[in-house]
């Protein structure tokens, strides 16, 4: 038995495509993307964020199905670019479904949770009001 490895750059990793076996066994029915929207739609309902994202990379018609009726679970996110010098910038917006193949419930930043914490207990993080006091501003000279 005999495979081959390739690039999926929709997917950003290798896919393994098994060998062809239409030879071996052959089919008479209809192609996924051939069945009618609403069957379509009762299938893809029960498929979770990953599964929606491979079979988005299938065609033009199960892509534009899977994000007329499952928006709601798709995402976006800012591609970016390097340029020549070394600096980065923003190429593109991408609207796709997430890598993840479980739903995602909550989204949250973990990061942050020890800085908020340490500053609500820092004996340093001393709140001052200035509701009548004048505050000394610094201020820029401009120079001709």
């Amino acid at each position: 038995c005999t495979c081959v490895l390739s690039t999926c750059q929709y997917l950003s990793c290798v896919v393994h495509c098994p060998p062809e076996m239409f030879s071996v066994i052959p089919y008479a029915g209809k192609a996924l993307s051939e069945l009618p929207e609403d069957v379509l739609h009762e299938i893809l309902q029960y498929l979770d964020s990953g599964s929606l994202r491979c079979l988005a990379a299938t065609n033009h018609r199960l892509r534009n199905l899977c994000f007329k009726n499952f928006a709601s679970s798709a995402m976006v996110h800012i591609k970016w670019t390097k340029s020549e010098t070394g600096n980065w910038s923003e190429k593109c917006f991408v609207w796709e479904f997430s890598k993840s193949q479980r739903k995602i419930d909550e989204w949250n930043n973990e990061s942050t949770l020890p800085l908020t914490n340490h500053l609500h207990e820092c004996e340093f993080n001393i709140i001052k009001k200035y509701d009548a006091e004048k505050i000394a501003l610094p201020y820029c000279i401009a120079q001709d």
